[in-house]
């Protein structure tokens, strides 16, 4: 089976030939390889045009539109039967692609496989790993309790997004939005343990990160109301998402999040109250724990 690569490169001058140079390094070899620079205001077009004139992959240089519109560009061109995504900055284990078709091949009614991960810094250096929660077959369900589809390792058949349709470009988060809609649809996603992307985690524009994951988080929750379970889902965001930013800010956190704290009950608003008052170095320390691990 043929296999479609989609890089969607974004300001990743320093790490976009490393992620390019391990889908060509794989040990699976019928695969198209399409990177889609979206408006990069650095360095990546001129590296990429230069690496392209040795290398020979479609390449697509494009104004900025974001990673839906970039990702929904990469599915139209993609010729291949199964395609799989790969961020400008992550990279692939060698065997992944042998892999994957190998597991979709062996279940043909599955839409999605997905796996674990190799959390890297900056240097490629191995910090942690992390699996998901539930294996096998994943619940809409389950998928409301958080999101346990890690996409820098999912693979699906190209007929899923002609079933499930593509990306939506009015939403944040691209992969929890698929997830639902494929789940809420009847699909099928299947996870394993197996590790199928290295992927990178640095500790920059933390709010800002966390402000657009929870905004994120709540307009695709939005799209299934009213719904107790739902309901219950958002509940579940707006806790993580506060003690993120206690953990973060300490108690400028608690003040800029007061209104939020309403809704969470006395018992974790205690929690999180006396988290804000710890000293930074213990806030800092079980942040980067949260980031690596969870």
């Amino acid at each position: 089976m043929k296999v479609s690569v989609i890089i969607p490169s974004y300001n990743h001058s320093a790490f976009v030939i490393d992620a390019i140079s391990s889908v060509l390094n794989q040990t699976y070899k019928d695969i198209e390889l399409i990177v889609i620079d979206d408006g990069s205001k650095d360095q990546s077009p001129t590296i990429l045009k230069e690496f392209n004139e040795k290398n020979h992959f479609i390449l697509v240089l494009k104004e900025n539109e974001g990673v839906c519109a970039t990702l929904n560009r990469g599915i139209e061109i993609a010729s291949g039967d199964l395609i799989t995504f790969l961020a400008s900055d992550d990279l692939m284990p060698p065997t992944k692609i042998s892999e994957q078709v190998e597991m979709m091949a062996k279940h043909p009614e599955v839409d999605v496989i997905a796996g674990a991960i190799t959390i890297i810094d900056d240097n490629n250096k191995p910090v942690s790993k992390r699996t998901p929660k539930y294996l096998g077959l994943v619940t809409f369900e389950q998928m409301l309790e958080r999101n346990q589809v890690i996409a820098p390792t999912a693979m699906f058949r190209k007929e899923t997004f002609q079933k499930f349709g593509r990306y939506n470009p009015e939403y944040v988060i691209e992969d929890y939005y698929m997830w639902l809609k494929i789940l809420s649809s009847k699909g099928k996603i299947l996870n394993t343990a197996n590790i199928w992307a290295y992927y990178r985690v640095t500790n920059a524009n933390l709010e800002k990160r966390f402000k657009w994951y929870y905004k994120g988080y709540l307009q695709v929750l939005g799209e299934y109301l009213p719904s107790e379970k739902i309901s219950m889902s958002i509940a579940r965001y707006n806790l993580i998402y506060v003690t993120k930013m206690v953990l973060l800010q300490g108690m400028k956190g608690i003040r800029e999040n007061s209104d939020k704290l309403n809704s969470i009950s006395f018992s974790y608003r205690l929690i999180i109250y006396l988290i804000g008052i710890c000293p930074n170095f213990i806030r800092s320390r079980v942040l980067n724990y949260l980031l690596i691990n969870y």
